[in-house]
């Protein structure tokens, strides 16, 4: 019911629109003394969760929130005005993305919004979008801008340090090599090409049997797929509601999973001090994070 196209990279992009490093990490295993096999979260394939999603870093719009309202005041020393609004704290990545930010593709969600995905839609939303529209003109008029920014972000990240490279990216990398990993296993592999039979069926034929790469680049190209402010076109979600369903009627939406499952269960388990670090790391950061939030924010 639930495959993640495109997976893992919408994370790196939140990251490094937020400006914070985008360090690569090697993905190793340790020998490892704590055990977190027995903390895992239950399997569900409707919302692809998995053993990973925890230590993800999901608190990008948190950080987003609280570190505009900390350079508020910062701005005014300055004679800036940096209006920003209230924001909730339960925030997520919106409806086209699981806990651990893996993109979902669902057959409503095709039928709905083809290969793009679902706005994002939350209370406040639009207020947040003229906020940041508004910084971007003020950015653009402000003489003497960018040093003003500097010295603003680095005062708010005294506050609120960013969290390491480690704990931003190893769980999303760990996440991503895994999953190239299991599409090259032998039975998702064979629901592949099922899979392609199936697309063929449905009008659809000359596909390499990888889901994952569906539409194709010159599709992505022609029906600008991840260009901000586009929507799917009939024939772009024709393709994707077949795309869709065939993932689940061929099977390989289930043999994906359950393979990316037992190898993330097999990271999880080589890895256990290391996450145990990051998760420790990630508490505290969410924690300041809140902290900041309800000690500055505008009132509703």
């Amino acid at each position: 019911m639930v495959f993640p196209h495109r997976r893992t990279r919408g994370l790196r992009a939140l990251l490094a629109a937020l400006g914070l490093a985008t360090a690569s990490l090697l993905i190793v295993g340790c020998t490892a003394t704590e055990d977190l096999s027995g903390e895992l979260p239950p399997q569900n394939v409707a919302e692809w969760s998995l053993p990973l999603d925890e230590f993800t870093y999901t608190s990008a719009p948190l950080r987003d929130y609280a570190e505009a309202l900390l350079e508020k005041p910062c701005y005014a020393k300055h004679g800036i005005d940096w209006p920003v609004p209230w924001q909730p704290i339960d925030r997520t990545a919106g409806p086209s993305f699981s806990a651990g930010l893996q993109q979902l593709f669902t057959p409503e969600l095709a039928h709905a919004y083809g290969y793009h995905r679902a706005p994002n839609d939350y209370e406040n939303s639009d207020e947040w979008r003229e906020f940041v529209a508004d910084a971007g003109r003020i950015a653009e008029t402000t003489p003497g801008f960018d040093p003003i920014l500097e010295a603003c972000r680095d005062e708010s990240r005294s506050a609120l340090p960013v969290p390491s490279d480690e704990t931003l990216y190893y769980a999303v990398d760990a996440a991503q090599t895994i999953n190239d990993e299991a599409e090259l296993k032998d039975d998702v592999v064979a629901a592949g090409v099922v899979w392609a039979a199936c697309m063929e069926d449905k009008g659809f034929g000359g596909l390499p049997p990888v889901p994952n790469e569906a539409p194709g680049d010159a599709l992505i190209e022609k029906w600008q797929i991840g260009v901000p402010g586009t929507k799917a076109s009939p024939e772009e979600i024709q393709m994707a509601t077949a795309d869709a369903e065939c993932a689940e009627e061929s099977g390989w939406l289930d043999a994906y999973y359950q393979t990316v499952w037992d190898l993330q269960v097999e990271f999880v388990t080589k890895n256990s001090d290391r996450l145990q670090r990051m998760r420790t790391e990630l508490s505290e950061d969410r924690d300041r994070l809140l902290t900041a939030i309800s000690e500055n924010a505008p009132t509703k």
